[in-house]
């Protein structure tokens, strides 16, 4: 979320929201601690209960109308999705009205929205090592092993851009 928020600070936004997902995800939670941050970067963040689906998304795209952003984070790709899907349907713009990122970058190809989705990534064939490697650290010994963390890049593609009316 700190690439998330550099990246919207650098493009001039300053209000986002963000459709957190399931109260029990850890990942949400985390999302949420680095978005409580983001003041340091200048940006105000609202956050909408939202959940972890396309539809989810689609629907949560109600409480971001009227909250004055510029900007919609999710807390997946799908749930991105479903909130680009909300917002052009009456007909608007991403990213020229709303700048709209998602988070995991999952592979849809047979949507093309997808494909020009902005969104945090991690390697997932270093996860998968990663999680091996502690697997059978675990198993070998009786002690616990240090945790590791695997750096997030963000992927800028065609859903984020200065708000409107920003100079440019």
């Amino acid at each position: 979320m700190t690439l998330v928020c550099g990246h919207l600070t650098q493009l001039g936004h300053r209000r986002v929201a963000y459709l957190s997902g399931p109260e029990a995800s850890w990942a949400n939670a985390e999302r949420i601690r680095a978005f409580e941050a983001a003041a340091a970067f200048g940006i105000d963040v609202t956050v909408i209960p939202c959940g972890h689906t396309a539809r989810h998304g689609y629907d949560a795209v109600d409480a971001v109308r009227g909250r004055g952003v510029s900007a919609v984070v999710a807390y997946n790709d799908l749930v991105a999705l479903g909130a680009m899907a909300a917002l052009e349907e009456p007909g608007l713009r991403v990213p020229e009205d709303m700048s709209v990122i998602g988070c995991d970058d999952i592979s849809v190809d047979d949507l093309p929205s997808s494909r020009r989705l902005t969104t945090a990534s991690m390697a997932r064939d270093e996860l998968g090592r990663l999680a091996a490697q502690e697997l059978e650290s675990v198993m070998a010994s009786d002690g616990d092993t240090e945790p590791r963390s695997i750096p997030m890049e963000l992927r800028v593609r065609l859903t984020s851009a200065p708000p409107a009316g920003a100079p440019g």
